[in-house]
């Protein structure tokens, strides 16, 4: 079995679902597992305040019925998301389809469940409150408690098993999709290349075939910090030529925030810096 660090470490998609049988299988359906599981704990309070309600037993209401089958319906819904996603992973194989919002809910609900927990035992609603109920609150109690208790340990033990795995699976989907994003950025830079080749084309001497850029590029000889520099500003320049909407376009598909608020300088600065480094 694969430890969680080693999830990372593979090359292809292939090879990381090759481990499918001996890791992550026991691990995304103990996830499915324990959802069952704690539906049914829900499921079993609903039963068991529905049974108090229809015998008036005393300091029953109607509401913590209502508050369970919320949250039953809610688990039945995350339930089903987490079934079709799993079926899809392995039809695709790749476990990068398995459901992000089920996984979302039950870290809410766990955090959630952490201070519950606190309260039920030693707040106002603590054990000497429940000693002194009837039968059926103490019933609700101690299931309310046990499912909670589940829902901590599913998240904590389980569930961030899962959620790693579908990050490394999602991983080659996100390189997959920053060489396309390369790709098209390289593309659009030789667009621009060809309009600042034909711009400077036209900076030659029409009488003497002189050409004023080439003065430059043909006196340097500098080192090799200079000619980053120069490499630099050329492509800064490139993107300085482009239309607001092509950089926008750019900055989008780069995940880079707040561009929309740069100058346009700003922009191409950030484009530049965020290409390069990603390259390296």
């Amino acid at each position: 079995m694969l430890k969680k660090s080693e999830y990372f470490k593979f090359q292809t998609k292939e090879e990381l679902w090759s481990h499918e049988k001996e890791t992550f299988r026991f691990w995304v359906f103990s996830f499915l597992i324990t959802l069952v599981i704690i539906l049914g704990l829900y499921i079993a309070q609903i039963v068991l305040l529905s049974l108090a309600i229809s015998n008036n037993v005393n300091n029953i209401t109607v509401s913590p019925l209502l508050t369970t089958s919320f949250i039953v319906i809610i688990g039945c819904a995350l339930l089903f998301s987490y079934s079709k996603s799993l079926i899809k992973s392995y039809k695709e194989k790749d476990f990068r389809f398995l459901s992000q919002y089920t996984l979302s809910f039950v870290s809410l609900f766990a955090f959630i469940g952490i201070f519950m927990l606190l309260f039920s035992l030693f707040g106002l609603a603590g054990f000497e409150n429940i000693k002194s109920t009837n039968s059926y609150n103490k019933a609700a109690f101690i299931i309310n408690a046990i499912s909670i208790a589940f829902v901590i340990l599913t998240w904590f033990v389980v569930g961030r098993e899962v959620k790693v795995i579908r990050q490394a699976f999602f991983a080659f989907e996100l390189r997959k999709q920053m060489e396309k994003v390369k790709e098209e950025y390289l593309k659009i830079l030789k667009n621009a290349n060809i309009n600042f080749d034909n711009q400077a084309t036209n900076n030659t001497n029409p009488f003497t075939g002189f050409n004023f850029n080439q003065t430059q590029d043909n006196t340097t000889n500098t080192e090799n910090k200079v000619e980053e520099n120069t490499n630099k500003n050329q492509e800064l320049k490139k993107l300085l030529n482009l239309p607001n909407a092509q950089l926008f376009e750019i900055a989008k598909k780069l995940n880079i925030f707040g561009y929309e608020t740069m100058t346009k300088e700003e922009l191409a600065e950030t484009i530049y810096n965020y290409t390069n480094i990603k390259n390296k």
